[in-house]
């Protein structure tokens, strides 16, 4: 029987499965962020990389310690803006991911900023709105002539740790597949192939080849170590109440 796994469909996590698409006893499944809990829960998944405002919201467990991170300029989850920052006073939150919505909104909680989950168009926007974008899209238009801020970078300074977008996840202790073992052997054999990921990579999102090999090597990183723990601990933290 095969290991059925659901991933986040940006290419953000291909270093964490791209090399287990090619493993027989796999089979690969891709969502957008946001439905990745729902299908998870119902369906029959054996494990998901979850985004990590889902992953602390229910009751999963750790299947690896591996997962999407940063530690600031991460280039794929930003804020778009004309003029100054200063007078934004609205933010347009992107419906894809629901981390990066509580990440905002925890960002900016303290300056009264109001938030609309309605997506508005770059070009459309007021001089006191601002629009959150991620994953690929957020990358390709980084350069698109508006202003940006980078949530991670600004996670970073206010928190002091690391941001933590997406981590794998399982349902229960009950399966007895070692899971931590296939998914760092996967991404360790991904890491690998990144020659050929990258080039998967600008085929998808048109991106040159520099761009995403700093993107994969230096805005992210996978390994949890004590970075990962304590971020995960904190976002258990902070938005594992009733709040945001």
């Amino acid at each position: 029987m095969k290991i059925k796994i659901l991933v986040v469909s940006f290419i953000n996590s291909a270093p964490l499965w791209w090399s287990l698409k090619d493993e027989k006893g796999i089979e690969l499944s891709f969502a957008k962020p946001y439905k990745i809990a729902p299908l998870f829960k119902n369906g029959s998944y054996d494990i998901a990389l979850m985004p990590t405002y889902e992953f602390v919201k229910n009751d999963f467990l750790l299947a690896a310690p591996l997962g999407v991170l940063s530690n600031g300029n991460v280039k794929s989850v930003l804020l778009f803006y004309k003029g100054n920052f200063s007078e934004v006073e609205k933010i347009h939150l992107d419906p894809n991911s629901r981390t990066s919505q509580a990440m905002t909104r925890f960002l900016f909680a303290d300056i009264g900023m109001k938030f609309d989950k309605s997506q508005k168009e770059l070009l459309s926007l007021e001089k006191n709105e601002a629009q959150l974008l991620i994953g690929d899209r957020a990358l390709k238009m980084r350069n698109c002539g508006l202003k940006t801020k980078d949530i991670a970078s600004l996670w970073k300074k206010k928190t002091n740790k690391s941001a933590l977008f997406a981590l794998w996840a399982k349902k229960s202790e009950k399966n007895n597949t070692n899971f931590e073992s296939i998914l760092e052997e996967g991404h360790k054999n991904s890491m690998r192939k990144l020659n050929q990921l990258i080039d998967r990579a600008i085929k998808k999102t048109e991106i040159d080849k520099r761009t995403l090999r700093d993107y994969f090597t230096k805005s992210l990183f996978y390994k949890f170590g004590r970075e990962g723990k304590e971020s995960l601990n904190f976002y258990k933290e902070v938005f594992g109440g009733k709040g945001y």
